[in-house]
């Protein structure tokens, strides 16, 4: 897995992210975004998308996963696609 620093928007320290994580984290990036302003963008907490991105959250509501792939310019069903 890969790890992150958390510097999109939160602490610097490195965790592993999920596959689910690596592919909103590289979303992010193509989009210049960080975690705070996605989850500002889409109404959900950074905390909520951190613990998507970092495992925390073994199955994420589909509502929830809907808005971060809208946030992202993505599709619920391209984000999870091979994951869950």
């Amino acid at each position: 897995m890969d790890t992150v620093k958390e510097a999109r928007g939160g602490r610097p320290r490195e965790r592993e992210l999920t596959p689910m994580g690596q592919r909103i984290d590289a979303l992010l990036a193509q989009r210049g975004l960080t975690v705070r302003s996605l989850a500002d963008n889409v109404s959900v907490s950074p905390h909520c998308v951190y613990n998507i991105m970092f495992g925390k959250v073994s199955q994420p509501r589909l509502t929830t996963l809907r808005q971060i792939a809208e946030g992202l310019g993505t599709t619920r069903e391209k984000l999870v696609d091979g994951i869950l």
